[in-house]
């Protein structure tokens, strides 16, 4: 008896938790959107919190961690919203600054150049796949007579062009939202404060950040 109602009692259980759902817009509205920008505050105690210290002078790179605590971030982020880092906790002088601001848009640049790549390569890829596609179905009207190698070429039209259609339709798209989330990333403005607060920019400011991060579109 003890174990069926037990069993009553995890079923119900589970018809809970499949029902269970979350506001999922308001949580990031809550969050993260302030006025039409997203906000990624961080605390950081040094230089080292958020430079790599393996790194050498000229050539900084960030801190693992801190990089992905930035891109933890972001993935919940609306693509259509800029983005603002706020870099709290600690006083730093205009050279660091620099080095920081540079840094983040020097490693997020490169994830931007990453996905650039992605996307060439699978246009050359799926320009290689019709091309083949095309010339087995031109060679099987030429040589489909013959029986076995009719199939084969038969085959292999239908393979490269399955392959292509997949390249092109869905390996593409994933890597287009992947370019357009690198982006996002790369256009990141980077504002130091020595405590959070959680009030952020007003209209004018707002504005401003905007203007920033959109200027190359003007």
């Amino acid at each position: 008896m003890r174990l069926r109602r037990k069993s009553r009692r995890m079923k119900k259980n589970i018809r809970h938790f499949k029902k269970k759902e979350v506001d999922y817009a308001k949580y990031i509205r809550d969050f993260y959107l302030d006025n039409g920008i997203a906000y990624i505050s961080c605390n950081v105690r040094g230089m080292e919190d958020v430079i790599n210290r393996y790194s050498v002078r000229g050539y900084e790179d960030l801190n693992p961690e801190f990089a992905g605590y930035i891109e933890e971030n972001a993935y919940h982020i609306p693509v259509e919203y800029p983005i603002v880092l706020e870099i709290c906790g600690c006083s730093f002088n205009a050279e660091e600054k620099k080095t920081i601001e540079e840094t983040v848009q020097d490693y997020f640049g490169l994830k931007l150049g990453d996905a650039q790549l992605d996307l060439s390569l699978n246009r050359a890829n799926s320009i290689r796949l019709l091309v083949l596609g095309l010339a087995s179905f031109a060679l099987f009207f030429v040589l489909g007579k013959l029986d076995v190698l009719g199939t084969v070429l038969d085959f292999a039209f239908w393979f490269f062009i399955w392959e292509f259609g997949d390249m092109v339709w869905l390996a593409r798209n994933e890597l287009l939202e992947n370019k357009t989330a690198a982006a996002q990333l790369a256009s990141v403005k980077v504002v130091f404060r020595r405590e959070f607060t959680d009030d952020h920019a007003d209209d004018r400011l707002a504005n401003e950040i905007l203007a920033e991060v959109f200027e190359e579109d003007a």
